[in-house]
This record gives structure tokens, C-alpha cells and sequence, in this order.
């Protein structure tokens, strides 16, 4: 037994001799050469036939079972693929796979064989989709090969990356392989999306066919179901029915593999291998081919598609059930990315186990496919609640009577404590949305969803007219009520009425120079809802006139969020438990959030915007409020915008090396790059921790707030390595610039923009910088609706299954658990809740 003597302690007793590499006695003993072993050297020749490898696989009678591959099968393995793959010593690959997982056999031997260089990544890496980004862009990997699986998640934190680390990326193919590949979840992916990226390829195979049997490059996600392509060199494939006899095109059958890569067969285990690996009547004397157990079907194009396994049936109150036929159904409904079902007794349910479905909604479908009816329900909900708040019948109703008027900050509590944010953190928050508005200049304002006026009492008395709505009758009338004892004369240019903010009936077009929704979007159900707002406010706007969006929560940092709010509210949890309620508290999230990269692409889909402004809030406090929301202006065309995509790029170092070259430099306009934000980098440290499997709090570096923590703060003359927005528009204004504050590419870090003549109330365009050009809005929002669409899930699979194979329960999930090898765990899916 070849070992170490960590490993062979854990190991059963066995009379076996042992090796342990670890020991240093036997260091100097260990021959190391450079050239090969010659057959004089060796007991016996070494010929084409002999063992390579044995790789042991799961049995569905529990019983692992060791596959026996040759030499020839690997060598024939890849030269089946030198055709196409072009593998050569500039090769870069990474092993992402443990050796008990054949994939490692392709990572490993693909980069040695061709003289390229195998990069190594540690188990406590893979799982960390971002430190990955940075790990290919610094050691510049060109091949990677990942279940479906483990890239989703590795292709949906490509927003996160720094711009550097996107540009820095070499890969020019990705490989998948291990599983079921759903091509409508690599949007974006495909070199007709952007001519940088790599050649995607899926294949298909088994370790008792060494590793790959088919491949597919993959061009567009125009493609239905899980396409497996056709097989590579010396391989055959047929797809049969029970009497061995092909199936016509379009009909399943069991997947039937021949050639040189068919695996000698189980060790010590005859019988099984004469069941698995069987006589093939379509070869010559002699020639085997291997039963695979996987169902497919040729489609008319000539490519083979996988359906799913022979012997996944699970039996639900007397029925068999293939999963996978499920699974197929859930994922057809349009608010669905992907979905898995498992069989499992629910407490409290009789009749033994039942088929739960796990689903991940798709996050394109709120905009690209908008459900009416989950839309007006997610509105009514959000109108009853202000109704019962301001009509004083609820059970959280405000009295309004012992406030002045413009400072109800009442309901504005934090996540963090459940306590009132404090009064005078509220007061700066709105001065600072008051400010913005103000800048804009303009004379007659729409604000749609003006609740207690919060905004109005400060706005008002400057106007020549100012409209406001709100959904809630309620609001309006307690508003109303308010305004009318009001001894000012401003008053009367106050117009109030009753609508939905998509609402624009009876509202004049081209009217308004500004429309102002604050702290409002967050309600609306979806992100197709909230680009239909965007679209007729424009309308209604004046021409030059502005959109403002303030309060927007940013669907980017909804992990981090979320886990700094749990973690405060931990009551002694242990990990696994503070994990389980973020991920519960993200899925059940019943407010929309967005990524600032909704709005630039807003650009490309309304055509009356001609500039689009995304800042961070202004002011000392430090709270979610200023943390994790942000402000957008959308100006009308025609408009004379300043672009500051041009600045010069600056890498934040500390305050004192930005401020001596802000003192120094001569550039009328510059962008200085990844500061870290001292209000948020220790939330996002906690978040990081929790995803590494601690629950230990980072200490806050000098200068920063720490994690859970809500206070108003000074001026930032002592912070230096990290920094609030307001500590940059300080500095900005000591030195004569303006400072424009927005997200940088990384999580914990912000970008400022210096301008040395000032804007003076100029549009400025161009503030925010996506990691790369944005195509769609898909993907930038989340979906409020989908606890909600649960039971149409269910209604949806009903329609189209047997009633006996619809789940009884359905649980959103935000992705699917993963083995270490980057498979579907399905042992990791959570109980359902009830």
C-alpha cells in the first residue's frame, strides 16, 4: 500500500505491506530521473494492453466497483481528440478533479502529454468562484474543464470580478463534462455574444469508456435539451432498444459504446463485467462494447442528446418515477434556471417518501417573461400593507399626530437590531436625496411613490408645480390631511392622486423636468415592471428633462448583506446554521433589487436616454441605507452630457498617496480605482469568512466600521487605507475638484471620479464602469415573484405530468449544492420548510 502515515491511520486494518512517501528514511532511496524506465528495468515488458489505472466507481448495490483502464484506452483517448482540440505546449490547464474522479485523468495527461502546464487548485479554491477568476487571469489558463455545475456558478460571479482580472483572461476552451449541460444557462458565453470568448465544448462519458466518448462545440444556446454531440475518433456509439436493435432517429434508447477506449473491465468482479461490457454484434470477432445505462436519442442534425439514466427510478406511492422527466418539466416553466428532484419522507406527511422538486429561478425571466397575474399580486400585497400602516387599523400603524410634517421617519428600522435607524442618520440620508434632486433644477417634479412626503416637504416650496402619487389611498389621504393644515402657500402647487406607479393615466407627457422615484423601485415586483416605469417617465419628462432613482438596492452585494445581517443576528449559531438562514433569507427576498449594470443597458433599451448617472449616497452615516444602496439619473435626449469614460485610471494606494497626486497631476479629469469602502470591505471580510466555513467576525482594520455596526462618523482625516464616499468628496473639494463617487468592479471597493473645473450642475454620463460592455438586462435583477410562483410551479408540472409525478412540495433554492468533483450533491439539498 502506497500512502502517507496521516492517511494509512485512518485506513482499515489489513495485512498489507506499506509505503509511506512521507518518510524521510527512505527520501534518499527514491530514484528520480529524467528519462523513462526501460523494460529491462521493469518485471515484465510494458505493453499497450496493460493496466493504467484503476478508478473505482459508486454501484447502486453500494458496492464500488474498480475500473480496470489501459494504456492504449488513454492514448487512444486523446488521440481521438488531437483532431480538434489542438492541445499543445502553450497550453495552461488546471486539475480542479481528485484522481478518483476520471476527469482528472483528461486534466492531468492532457497537459503532460502535450508538454503544457498543469495548474494545480485546492479544494478550499474551487468553491471560491471569484478567488478562481483571479487564479486564471494571474496564471493564464488556457484550458479549463468543469462539470455544468460548478461553471454556472463560476460564470455568474463574472460581474464581481475587477475589470483587470476579466481583461487578464486567456482561456481560449471549456471543456464540460461529468454531468447533464442545460446550454440556455452559458448566455453570454458563446463567441457570438463576445467574439473573447472561448470555444465552449461539451462532452460526454464514462470512466469504463476512459473519460470522453462524444463532444459538442457549442455555437448558441438555440439548442434543446442536454446535447452530447457526436463520438470522437475510435469510437462507436449505438443507440438501442432491449433487443440490441437501433432505434429510429428521435426515440430513446439505452446508449451503447465501442472502440478503443472500452475499459478492460471491473477488477475481480467477472460477472459484472460480463453484464456491463458485452459482445458487440455490429464489430468484428472478438470486439465489446459497453452498456451504458444512459437513455438518448439521435436527433435529425446527426447529434446524440441525453435524456437521462436507465436506473435513477425512485418508486412514490407504488409508481416508478424517472427524475429526470421531472426535473425536465420544472425547468420547461420560463421563471425556472434549473431544477432537481429527489425522493424523501416529509415529516408530518404519511404514505413514505414523496418527490421534492428544487428549483433556481431564472433571473431573466422577470424581465424577458413577465407574469401579470404575479405582478398584480406582489403589488396588492405592498398596497395593503401602506393601507394598514396609514389608516391606523394595522397592526404596525403610524400616528402621524405628534409629527411634524416631513419627518415621519417612522418604519425605517434596521435589519441589523430591528431597532429605529437613528433620526439624525435618517435626516442626513434624506438631505443627501434632497441635494441630488435639487441639482437637477427643475421647476415642475413628478414623484411617484411620495408616502408621507418625506421628500415633498423639502422640494415643494421651490416648484413652480409638484405632482405626486402613491398606490395607497391611504397615503394619499393622510398626506392630504397633512397638507391641508399646512399655513403655506406652496401648498396649492401640490397635486395629489391615487395610482400605481405604472400608472399614468391622466398625467401630461413631456411635462415634467424631473421625475422622482425614491426608495420606491425596491416595491416593484419585477425588473420588467420597473423597466416599463422607466420607459413612461421618459415620456413624461420634458425634453433634457431627468430621471431620479434613489435608495436602489444592489443586487450584486445581496450575500454580503445578508450574511452581515445574520450574523448579528446569530444567537449562538453555528456555521452550518448562519449559512442555512442566508440562504433561506436570499431565496425568500421579497423586494427587488438591482445591479447598477440594469441601468446602463436601460441605455440601449429605451432610446429617449442620453445619459446615465450612478452614484452612491452622500453623507458621514454609516447603515444599509448607505452601505448597499446607491442613486441613478437618467436624463432625457436631447442632452449635453459629460462623459467621464476617459479619465485617467488611477489604483487607489492610500489617502495620502491620492491626495499628493491629485495635488500634483495636471489631468483635468481622474478616475482613482479600488478604495476600499471602510463602511462595507468588513462586511464583505464576514461574508468571505462564512463562504470559507468560519463564523469568526474580522477585527475592523483602523479607520473602518465594523461588520453589523451603524453609526454616523467624522470627518475621514484618519482614516487612510480605507475610506468613506464622503471622505472623497472632502478631499475633492480641499483641492478644487468635484468628486463623483460609484461601485468599483469588486465587492468592498468604490471607484471616484475627481473633475477639476466642477460640474456645476452639467449631466455627467459614464460614472460607472461595467466589467464589460452589457447585452440585456437579464441577470441584473432578482425575482420578488418567485416564493410566489412556487404554486404555479407546481399548477405548471401539473399540467403536463401524471398527478403522481408532481412534487409534493417545491423549494426555491439561489443555486444547487456541489460535490467537491462539481456535480449535482443531491444529498446537500436542504429538508423543505413547511
Amino acid at each position: 500500500m502506497v500512502t502517507d502515515r496521516r492517511t494509512a491511520s485512518t485506513l482499515p486494518a489489513a495485512d498489507v505491506s506499506y509505503l509511506f512517501v512521507d518518510d524521510e528514511a527512505r527520501a534518499d532511496t527514491v530514484d528520480v530521473r529524467d528519462v523513462d524506465v526501460r523494460d529491462v528495468e521493469r518485471r515484465a515488458p510494458l505493453r499497450a494492453g496493460n493496466l493504467a489505472y484503476l478508478i473505482y466507481t459508486s454501484g447502486s448495490t453500494g458496492r464500488p466497483k474498480g475500473v480496470a483502464v489501459c494504456h492504449h484506452n488513454v492514448v487512444n483517448l486523446f488521440g481521438g481528440t488531437d483532431q480538434w482540440c489542438g492541445f499543445g505546449p502553450d497550453d495552461v490547464w488546471t486539475w480542479f478533479h481528485s484522481p478518483a474522479f476520471d476527469f482528472s485523468v483528461w486534466e492531468i495527461w492532457g497537459a503532460l502529454l502535450h508538454g503544457g502546464t498543469l495548474v494545480v487548485v485546492s479544494q478550499s479554491l474551487s468553491r471560491s468562484p471569484i478567488q478562481l477568476w483571479e487564479l486564471f487571469a494571474r496564471t493564464g489558463v488556457t484550458v479549463l474543464n468543469q462539470t455544468p455545475s460548478a461553471f454556472y456558478q463560476f460564470a455568474e460571479s463574472e460581474s464581481q470580478c475587477p475589470a483587470r482580472v476579466r481583461e487578464s483572461l486567456a482561456l481560449r476552451v471549456v471543456i464540460f463534462g461529468g454531468e447533464a449541460l442545460d446550454p440556455s444557462r452559458l448566455r453570454g458565453w458563446y463567441p457570438g455574444d463576445n467574439p473573447r470568448r472561448p470555444l465552449l465544448v461539451n462532452m460526454y462519458g464514462l470512466t469504463e469508456t476512459t473519460v470522453h466518448t462524444s463532444k459538442l462545440e457549442l455555437g448558441t444556446d438555440e439548442v434543446h435539451g442536454s446535447p452530447i454531440g457526436a463520438p470522437i475518433g475510435n469510437t462507436r456509439v449505438y443507440v438501442l432498444d432491449g433487443w440490441l436493435r437501433p432505434v429510429p432517429v428521435g426515440v430513446g434508447g439505452e446508449l451503447y459504446i465501442a472502440g478503443e477506449q472500452v475499459a478492460r473491465g471491473y477488477a475481480g468482479r467477472a460477472g459484472l463485467t460480463a453484464g456491463r461490457f458485452v459482445a458487440d454484434p455490429f464489430g468484428g470477432a472478438g470486439a465489446r462494447m459497453y452498456r451504458s445505462g444512459d437513455v438518448v436519442r439521435w436527433t435529425g442534425g446527426g447529434v446524440l442528446e441525453f435524456l437521462g439514466r436507465a436506473d435513477e427510478q425512485v418508486k412514490v406511492r407504488g409508481f416508478r418515477i424517472e427524475p429526470g422527466e421531472v426535473e425536465a418539466a420544472l425547468v420547461s416553466h420560463p421563471a425556472v434556471g434549473q431544477a432537481a428532484v429527489i425522493a424523501r419522507e416529509l415529516p408530518g406527511v404519511a404514505g413514505g417518501e414523496q418527490l421534492v422538486g428544487y428549483v433556481v429561478p431564472d433571473r431573466s425571466a422577470g424581465v424577458v417573461c413577465r407574469d401579470e397575474g404575479v405582478e398584480s399580486e406582489l403589488v396588492g400585497q405592498w398596497r395593503r400593507v401602506y393601507d394598514d400602516l396609514y389608516s391606523g387599523e394595522g397592526v404596525y400603524s403610524l400616528d402621524q399626530s405628534c409629527v411634524e410634517f416631513g419627518e415621519d421617519f417612522g418604519g425605517w428600522n434596521s435589519s441589523y437590531s430591528g431597532d429605529p435607524i437613528e433620526l439624525g442618520q435618517m435626516r442626513e440620508w434624506r438631505a443627501s436625496a434632497v441635494d441630488r434632486v435639487r441639482g437637477l433644477g427643475a421647476c415642475r417634479i413628478l414623484e411617484i411613490g411620495v408616502g408621507s412626503g418625506l421628500l415633498l416637504s423639502q422640494l415643494a416650496a421651490g416648484c413652480e408645480e409638484y405632482w405626486a402619487t402613491d398606490l395607497s389611498g391611504e397615503t394619499i389621504g393622510s398626506l392630504q390631511a397633512r397638507l391641508s393644515g399646512l399655513p403655506f402657500e406652496w401648498v396649492d402647487r401640490v397635486r395629489l392622486s391615487v395610482q400605481a406607479a405604472d400608472d399614468v393615466e391622466g398625467l401630461p407627457a413631456g411635462y415634467f423636468d424631473a421625475v422622482v422615484l425614491n426608495s420606491v423601485v425596491q416595491y416593484f415586483p419585477s425588473g420588467g415592471y420597473l423597466l416599463q416605469v422607466i420607459e413612461q417617465a421618459m415620456t413624461l419628462l420634458a425634453p433634457g428633462g431627468a430621471l431620479f432613482i434613489g435608495d436602489v438596492r444592489n443586487l450584486s452585494l445581496l450575500r454580503e448583506f445578508t450574511t452581515g445581517v445574520q450574523v448579528a443576528r446569530a444567537d449562538g449559531l453555528d456555521v452550518a446554521g448562519v449559512r442555512d438562514r442566508v440562504r433561506r433569507e436570499m431565496v425568500a427576498e421579497r423586494e427587488l433589487l438591482v445591479a447598477p449594470e440594469f441601468f446602463v443597458g436601460v441605455a440601449d433599451e429605451v432610446g429617449d436616454v442620453g445619459a446615465v448617472d450612478i452614484q452612491l449616497k452622500r453623507g458621514y452615516s454609516v447603515n444599509e441605507l448607505t452601505r448597499y444602496r446607491y442613486e441613478v439619473v437618467l436624463r432625457k435626449v436631447p442632452v449635453e452630457a459629460r462623459s467621464v469614460s476617459g479619465a485617467v485610471r488611477v489604483e487607489f494606494v492610500s489617502r495620502a498617496a491620492m491626495e499628493e497626486y491629485l495635488r500634483q497631476t495636471d489631468s483635468e479629469c481622474v478616475r482613482v480605482t479600488r478604495i476600499p469602502h471602510a463602511g462595507l470591505l468588513p462586511e464583505v471580510r464576514v461574508a468571505q469568512a462564512l463562504g470559507e466555513g468560519r463564523l469568526d467576525v474580522p477585527a475592523a482594520a483602523p479607520g473602518e466600521v465594523g461588520a453589523g455596526c451603524e453609526v454616523r462618523v467624522g470627518s475621514g482625516s484618519r482614516r487612510s487605507g480605507s475610506l468613506l464616499p464622503e471622505d472623497c468628496h472632502e478631499l475633492a473639494c480641499e483641492l478644487g475638484f468635484t468628486a463623483v463617487a460609484t461601485w468599483s468592479s469588486e465587492a468592498g471597493y468604490i471607484d471616484v471620479v475627481f473633475v477639476r473645473a466642477g460640474l456645476d450642475g452639467a449631466a455627467v454620463t459614464d460614472v460607472f464602469v461595467p466589467c464589460e460592455p452589457v447585452s440585456g438586462l437579464a441577470g441584473w435583477v432578482n425575482d420578488p415573484g418567485a416564493g410566489v410562483q412556487v404554486a404555479d410551479v407546481r399548477r405548471f408540472v401539473g399540467d403536463v405530468l401524471p398527478e403522481f409525478m408532481v412534487p409534493a412540495v417545491v423549494v426555491v433554492l439561489d443555486g444547487l449544492p456541489l460535490t467537491a468533483n462539481g456535480k449535482l450533491d443531491r444529498s446537500g439539498l436542504p429538508d423543505p420548510e413547511f
